[in-house]
C-alpha cells in the first residue's frame, strides 16, 4: 500500500504539494478581492443567461475591476498587451493555462459587462448591446 497526501484548494482543486495548494488558495483570496466591487451574480433575476435581464454594476468599478484583472493575468500568464488582443483569445488562453481557473472566470464575468455596465448572462447579448449603443 501507498499512502498519498492531496491538499484541497479553496476552489474545490486539488494538488500535489501544499505550496501548490497554497499559491492557488492566494490567488483564489486576490480574485475574490478584486470582484468584490461588483454585485455578486445571485442578484441576477431569472432570465439572466437568456438575455431577459441584466446586473447592473457601477462603471467605474467594473472599470477598477477591469484593471486590476489585468494585472493579475500579466502576473500569472504568458499574456501581454490585452488591448490589442481579442477576448476570445485571451479567454482561451486562460482557459488553457494551468492553475489560472479563478483568473479565467473573472475574465469570462468581466467580458460579459457591456459600455453601460450592465452584465449579461451571455457574451452574445453583450456584444449585442454594445453595437446598438454605438
Amino acid at each position: 500500500m501507498k499512502v498519498i497526501t492531496k491538499y484541497v484548494a479553496d476552489n474545490g482543486e486539488e494538488y500535489n504539494t501544499e505550496a501548490e495548494c497554497l499559491k492557488q488558495d492566494a490567488l483564489i483570496s486576490e480574485v475574490n478581492d478584486i470582484m468584490r466591487k461588483l454585485k455578486p451574480e445571485s442578484e441576477a433575476g431569472e432570465g439572466f443567461f437568456n438575455g431577459n435581464c441584466f446586473i447592473q454594476h457601477d462603471i467605474k468599478a467594473v472599470e477598477v475591476a477591469r484593471m486590476f484583472i489585468d494585472a493579475v493575468i500579466f502576473k500569472y500568464t504568458p499574456l501581454c498587451g490585452l488591448a490589442d488582443l481579442n477576448t476570445s483569445y485571451i479567454a482561451g488562453v486562460l482557459h488553457e493555462t494551468k492553475n489560472v481557473k479563478p483568473i479565467s472566470e473573472a475574465y469570462s464575468r468581466l467580458i460579459r459587462i457591456d459600455r453601460q455596465g450592465r452584465e449579461w448572462g451571455q457574451l452574445y447579448y453583450t456584444n449585442l448591446s454594445n453595437g446598438k449603443d454605438d
